[in-house]
């Protein structure tokens, strides 16, 4: 239980200064009359939000929102800059920024550039297709509401922050958790940057370094990976009589929480080929004992009588597994994948930590525990499937690029006899 508490508070520390998204439905963006191409809306409010440790709400008495650095040096963007088309390129100025002390949000006034990318996401926004907006924001302070305790409103137990910076507003293809203005939802990427991770391992490490040259090509300067939601290890969770638990500190009661949000996600990974939905266990309160009888009992109906069974494992499997991941990353980087391997669908899913962590557990036959990211890929680029995997999505990528990138010899070359 100490090192388990010890491991989240080192979490926690991480996500606070680091880069955290939020997500709404679009309720209103309008124009604002006399000034071309300048929009309005709101993107905060102060609705609850359930993070992995508790519940979360962003504070907006006046100074609490820091808005000066998006007004200053911030972005207005498209999806954050993922989407391959528009990338980080800014969508237009932000022109200014404020906060409704009345309706407790946050607002923002934004330019849409004249240049063709920006007028079609303006189009969108105008015919109503484009309907959700995000904030990027890091939290520096917070205020911890003890569990029976009420702070503006807000029961206990939960987190107000009360020192947050707002460093980029962008418009979402993808939004829910829909609230006043534009809005806010888990932390998709919780500020750890994978690609990072990994260019700093290539760059001190020229043996790892080399198992990302494709054949006959030469070496990549830099991978760039795509980065999407990320998983917490799996522990032991243990089992807490009622009068007990009734005496907790709110910390406990968040660490047991965890612990079986962690263990639930984790048996369910474990068993692929029943199509297990984690969300519906935990959003139930089902304890771990019962979504272990759950599984055993889906086992013995989906399985064939133990006289029966046959296990076969090719002496290829290993290729399999890099062909279906391979094809699995391409697909969720945008690449059109027309034949996917066998074992595509099931890993299609996974970000690249959960592969990273697949990757580990191939090579070790068992799970990796740990909290530190870094280390998991450093150790899975060196001594697993891993490094092949993105390889192969490299090679992919480029090979995709030659296919899509016009011709230009009829430019600059003509017909001869020799």
């Amino acid at each position: 239980m100490a090192k388990l508490t010890e491991q989240r508070e080192k979490r926690k520390q991480q996500e606070q200064g680091s880069k955290q998204y939020r997500f709404l439905d679009l309720m209103e963006m309008r124009k604002v009359e006399g000034e071309e191409g300048v929009y309005e809306f709101s993107f905060s409010s102060e609705a609850p939000v359930t993070r992995w440790w508790g519940t979360e709400v962003l504070g907006h008495d006046p100074g609490e929102p820091k808005l000066e650095r998006l007004k200053t040096v911030g972005s207005f963007l498209f999806a954050h800059g993922r989407d391959q088309n528009y990338g980080l390129v800014p969508l237009g100025p932000i022109v200014d920024a404020w906060q409704d002390l009345t309706a407790r949000t946050c607002r923002v006034k934004v330019k849409f550039d004249a240049d063709a990318n920006a007028q079609i996401i303006k189009a969108k926004v105008d015919n109503g297709s484009l309907r959700g907006v995000s904030m990027g924001y890091i939290t520096n302070k917070y205020t911890v509401v003890e569990p029976g305790s009420e702070m503006r409103g807000f029961l206990g137990p939960c987190e107000i922050a009360t020192d947050w910076e707002v460093m980029e507003v962008s418009l979402e293809p993808l939004a829910a958790d829909p609230s006043v203005g534009i809005g806010r939802s888990e932390d998709s990427a919780s500020g750890t940057d994978i690609a990072g991770m990994v260019a700093d391992v290539l760059k001190n490490d020229e043996s790892v370094r080399s198992l990302f040259q494709p054949r006959d090509a030469p070496t990549p300067d830099s991978v760039s990976p795509d980065t999407t939601e990320s998983q917490n290890e799996n522990e032991q969770r243990s089992e807490t009589p009622m009068d007990e638990k009734n005496a907790q500190t709110p910390e406990e009661i968040r660490t047991q929480e965890t612990q079986r949000t962690l263990e639930i996600n984790a048996m369910c990974r474990s068993f692929p080929q029943l199509e297990l939905t984690p969300d519906e266990f935990i959003r139930a309160n089902t304890s771990v004992e019962d979504v272990r009888k759950d599984i055993l009992q889906r086992m013995i109906k989906h399985n064939a009588p133990i006289g029966t069974l046959t296990v076969e494992v090719g002496a290829d499997e290993s290729d399999k597994f890099r062909a279906a991941a391979g094809d699995a990353m391409s697909f969720r980087a945008g690449l059109n994948i027309e034949k996917p391997a066998v074992g595509f669908e099931s890993l299609r899913g996974m970000t690249m930590i959960d592969l990273a962590r697949e990757c580990y557990q191939r090579r070790h036959g068992k799970e990796y525990r740990g909290y530190d990211r870094k280390d998991l890929v450093r150790t899975v680029i060196g001594s697993s499937d891993f490094p092949h995997i993105l390889a192969n999505v490299a090679n992919k990528s480029l090979m995709n690029a030659y296919q899509l990138a016009p011709t230009t010899y009829q430019q600059w070359t003509k017909r001869g006899n020799l």
